[in-house]
C-alpha cells in the first residue's frame, strides 16, 4: 500500500488533524521509551546504590558505637605532660651544651651523636614543648645539634 497525496488533501479536516495528532504522540512516546526512560532508570539504580550503601555505613557506625562506649572514649585522654628541664636531655647519648630561656621556651643546645637526634623530639612531646627550629652542625667529638623551643600549651 502506498500513500497517496490526492488520499491525504481529500481527507477532511478533522481527519487529517486526528492523524497528525496520534503520530505525534506516537513518536513522542518512542522518544520518551528510547531517550528518556533508561537515564531515568539509571538514576533510580543510583539512588537506589547510594541508599543502600548509606543504610550499611549508618550501621557500621552505629556497631562502632556500640563496641566503643562514649565513657570510654572520654578516658582515653592523652597523658599529662611531663614537666620540661633541659637537664632532662643530659644524657649518655646526648650533653646539654646550654640553655638560653626566652619567655615561652628558649633555646637548646646538645652534642649529640645521629643516634640520639630522632628521640628528642618525642621526648619534648612528652614535656609539652615543640621545636619550631632546629639545626645540626658537626662539632667535636660529635654534633652540634640547635632547638628553638616553644611551649606547645596551644595558646
Amino acid at each position: 500500500m502506498t500513500f497517496s497525496p490526492e488520499r491525504w488533501c481529500a481527507l477532511p479536516p478533522w481527519a487529517r488533524g486526528l492523524c497528525w495528532l496520534v503520530s505525534t504522540l506516537l513518536l513522542a512516546g518512542a522518544a520518551w521509551l528510547f531517550w528518556l526512560l533508561p537515564p531515568r532508570q539509571q538514576m533510580a539504580a543510583a539512588w537506589e546504590q547510594a541508599h543502600l550503601q548509606q543504610q550499611h555505613l549508618a550501621a557500621r557506625w552505629r556497631e562502632a558505637r556500640v563496641s566503643a562506649p562514649a565513657d570510654e572514649m572520654l578516658s582515653r585522654r592523652p597523658p599529662p605532660a611531663l614537666p620540661f628541664s633541659p637537664l632532662d636531655f643530659h644524657i649518655a647519648d646526648a650533653r646539654l651544651v646550654s640553655w638560653l630561656p626566652a619567655e615561652k621556651g628558649g633555646v637548646m643546645t646538645l652534642k649529640t651523636a645521629w643516634q640520639a637526634v630522632p628521640q628528642v623530639f618525642p621526648a619534648l612531646a612528652q614535656r609539652g614543648m615543640a621545636a619550631t627550629a632546629f639545626s645540626i652542625r658537626p662539632g667535636e667529638g660529635g654534633l652540634h645539634f640547635t632547638l628553638q623551643l616553644e611551649s606547645d600549651d596551644g595558646g
